[in-house]
């Protein structure tokens, strides 16, 4: 059977017409009328592994074990009615594999239009399509995970951020954060840019949403203005090429309730040449609200503990208080002597009643640091310099250590910055220490007792450290990681929780505190640790 290609007829039954057919880089099968295998060329015995002699005369059908992809159809009954059929075979190799090709039929006629057989060209394209199932496979599988997680998931595009970046740059802003910082509807525009693509069905129930087609569009509604900052600083993330970001913020359901989430924003380099992003969202209401619960009792617990220290410290706080009242009764007195003179000297009066002003206000100054310590009241952290509180502390103090003997030495440094952080609750902190170094000098009846108090910068200078140090008996090596711990006391009646609230209290400003000898060796040292960036958001 001779076939034409590009206008040439080719006797496949020569030498020179097998020759070129071998040239050809398809597998091309050479049919009769009744779809026997006449002739294949060597692109078919590559595919298929039958050697043209091997082929020759059997039906391509039952040889290759063809079957279609095409569902329903019939190619031959196509092929004989349209002239020609293309589609997808599923066939056998000599060695049993399977493969798909792709296949083209046409049929060849004689001079008088009489069908003389057919011409079969073919494609192996079975690598494209077990790559194409498994792709297909992976995206099932991504569904149904997405779908299936308890997490709230999110697929974003925000490919438009890119262009408005951009933007900036060229603008001439060097410095993201701070542009972000200066122009906060910055921040909202890149958020209005920022479409939701797809979301699974926990994040329809988490944020009250009827479907999740409903929460397709901007991201900016579900975003509260106070946490447009995490969004911001994902977006940096993004351009850092960092692989992830995440931070605990709030968000904002469909009925405008306020959400404490988790927030976790994933950068993977195939998602972001493609401007997706996944974000994954975990509701931590109720470990807020526990958080919340436990922060209240802890105040608590504090507040209970300063009055109960303020018990202790009874006779230190009459003798604060009775100073400044008497020195008032006494200028009063002198005062009205004064006046009852033939000629009142008025300018001496007018100096004892300046005296006796100051010394009221010292002593309502008192009065209210009592009360503050003593009231119940959330955490305030406000700039504040440590060593003031230091002396605020001393000062309480002061009739306790005259009374047992306590000479106290005091060595801060002067170039401290200020710090963000509660002044009670630091009072209290160093207030306790002092107190449990004088008991433990009393306790052991220490000659010469000493208190040594100093602040300085941390050794990075990212951090202000306090040290308290006793020559008292000091703190066994093997009770040092007891003295923290909820009840643990070496004095006699003692609760073991003032040290659990100091380290506590030092914790939540973001510090820690540790207990060693001194540097001589002799007495107890306890030093704590503030951060200089401890400044609330």
């Amino acid at each position: 059977m001779a076939i034409t290609r590009g206008g040439v007829v080719i006797d496949p039954a020569s030498t020179s017409g097998k020759g070129v057919l071998d040239l050809i880089h398809e597998s091309l099968l050479l049919l009769d009328s009744v779809g026997r295998i006449t002739d294949i060329n060597r692109a078919s015995e590559s595919l298929y592994g039958w050697s043209a002699e091997q082929a020759q005369g059997q039906l391509a059908d039952d040889l290759l074990q063809s079957r279609s992809l095409s569902g329903a159809e019939n190619p031959a009954s196509n092929l004989h009615r349209a002239g020609s059929w293309e589609g997808e075979l599923r066939r056998r190799t000599v060695s049993g594999d399977e493969v798909i090709v792709d296949v083209r039929w046409t049929l060849d006629r004689d001079a008088d239009g009489k069908v003389i057989g057919i011409v079969e060209t073919g494609r192996d394209i079975t690598a494209r399509r077990r790559a194409e199932q498994a792709l297909d496979d992976s995206e099932l599988r991504y569904q149904n995970l997405f779908n299936a997680m308890a997490a709230s998931f999110w697929e974003l595009d925000f490919s438009a951020i890119g262009p408005m970046l951009r933007a900036l740059r060229v603008a001439g802003a060097t410095d993201l954060r701070q542009h972000f910082v200066e122009h906060p509807e910055f921040v909202r525009d890149m958020m209005r840019a920022t479409r939701v693509k797809r979301v699974n069905q926990q994040t329809v129930a988490l944020f009250g949403a009827g479907d999740p087609q409903s929460m397709q569009g901007s991201v900016e509604p579900f975003w509260p203005v106070e946490s447009s900052s995490v969004f911001a600083e994902s977006v940096i993330a993004a351009v850092s090429q960092s692989p992830s970001h995440f931070a605990e913020t709030r968000l904002q359901s469909v009925d405008g309730r306020l959400l404490d989430v988790l927030f976790t924003a994933c950068f993977t380099e195939e998602a972001v040449r493609k401007g997706l992003l996944l974000v994954g969202i975990i509701d931590i209401s109720e470990r807020v609200a526990a958080r919340a619960t436990v922060e209240r009792m802890q105040s608590e617990l504090a507040r209970a503990t300063r009055v109960s220290m303020l018990g202790e410290l009874t006779a230190s706080i009459a003798h604060e208080i009775n100073q400044p009242l008497a020195a008032i009764t006494t200028n009063a007195e002198a005062g009205l002597r004064w006046m009852r003179r033939a000629e009142p000297a008025i300018e001496e009066v007018n100096a004892l009643t300046l005296r006796i002003v100051d010394d009221a206000r010292r002593a309502a100054d008192i009065i209210d640091r009592i009360r503050n310590m003593a009231v119940r009241g959330s955490p305030q952290r406000v700039p504040l310099q440590i060593n003031e509180v230091i002396d605020e502390a001393l000062r309480l103090l002061r009739h306790e250590f005259s009374a047992h003997g306590i000479r106290v030495r005091l060595d801060v440094a002067t170039d401290l910055p200020p710090i963000h952080a509660d002044r009670v609750q630091l009072q209290q902190v160093l207030v306790n220490l002092c107190v449990n170094a004088l008991q433990a000098m009393v306790q052991a009846d220490t000659p010469q007792r000493s208190l040594h108090l100093r602040s300085l910068r941390g050794d990075h200078n990212d951090h202000i450290q306090v040290d308290v140090e006793d020559n008292g008996p000091g703190i066994p090596a093997d009770q040092r990681d007891k003295v923290f711990d909820p009840m643990f006391t070496t004095k006699p009646g003692g609760m073991g929780m003032g040290l659990r609230i100091c380290r506590s209290i030092i914790e939540a400003h973001g510090g820690a505190i540790s207990v060693g000898p001194c540097r001589n060796g002799h007495g107890a040292a306890f030093r704590f640790a503030l951060p200089l960036s401890s400044a609330p958001e």
